[in-house]
């Protein structure tokens, strides 16, 4: 016999082992059936990345206008600081005409940086 004595002497029957191992009978820890499922877990994370997605392009869109708002700002400070304008009110349409053909050096019709 190659069982081992039990040390009180009592040693448990079959019957007794299937009372209190759970692959025998039934516990009573059951665990409910799961209301987060596969599919909802999913729809969560991808809302939740759709989600964060649009916040990082919200944050780099207004970053990219406030820098463009800023380099045209100093372009225009730098051009007003070199630039000296005079004029006079009383110029005719004719006048005109003629200070931008003075200007308008390729005669394209546009002002060239030369």
């Amino acid at each position: 016999d190659t069982t081992p004595e039990c040390i009180t002497l009592a040693c448990p029957t079959e019957e007794d082992w299937r009372v209190r191992d759970p692959n025998f009978g039934t516990t009573p820890y059951i665990e409910p059936n799961g209301v987060l499922t596969g599919g909802f877990i999913a729809g969560v994370t991808i809302a939740s990345i759709t989600v964060a997605l649009l916040i990082f392009y919200v944050v780099y869109k207004r970053g990219v206008e406030n820098r463009e708002r800023r380099i045209k700002e100093a372009v225009l400070k730098s051009i007003a600081k070199t630039m000296t304008l005079t004029t006079s009110k009383d110029l005719s349409p004719t006048d005109l005409a003629k200070m931008f053909q003075k200007i308008d050096s390729d005669e394209n019709g546009n002002l060239d940086k030369n």
